[in-house]
């Protein structure tokens, strides 16, 4: 594992994997969930490129591109969820595909022993880079499903 700087989106910092010898073998982060809850919903993004054009439809291992992983660990009982996915079919001028995900929190993975957040798919002879990775709990906004419908807001 290597750190970059410089190398990221818009000069930022990166990440990156190598020498990999299973697809699920790249970066992962250990996350803080003391404070989630069974029901709440916990949105994933971030920021990946391969050294080997990836293709984001293929389920095959050796073309597929990473998506993000949410894995929890609770009295010897383990939860896998695919939470993440890349969100357009080309990536940025940069070469990064930007990968989004909503995930709601379940009973069996509340409060747990470890819960993590990894990225997996890609090919283990390429290189994988990842930059912006983020995981937070969406707050309930029960007032308005659509936001910002008038489009006049910049955010």
């Amino acid at each position: 594992l290597d750190f970059l700087p410089g190398v990221g989106p818009n000069g930022g910092n990166a990440l990156k994997s190598s020498s990999r010898i299973h697809h699920s073998w790249t970066q992962s982060q250990v996350l803080n969930t003391d404070c989630v809850n069974a029901g709440d919903r916990i949105a994933f993004s971030a920021k990946i490129k391969t050294s080997v054009d990836c293709l984001i439809y293929s389920w095959d291992s050796n073309q597929r591109c990473n998506d993000i992983f949410f894995h929890t660990d609770k009295d010897n009982v383990r939860e896998y969820h695919r939470v993440g996915y890349i969100t357009a079919d080309t990536p940025d001028e940069g070469g990064w595909h930007h990968v989004h995900g909503i995930h709601i929190h379940s009973e069996n993975g509340e409060k747990p022993d470890l819960a993590k957040l990894y990225f997996a798919d890609a090919n283990p002879n390429w290189d994988v880079y990842t930059a912006d990775v983020k995981a937070y709990v969406l707050e309930q906004n029960c007032q308005a499903l659509v936001e910002n419908p008038d489009m006049e807001e910049k955010d």
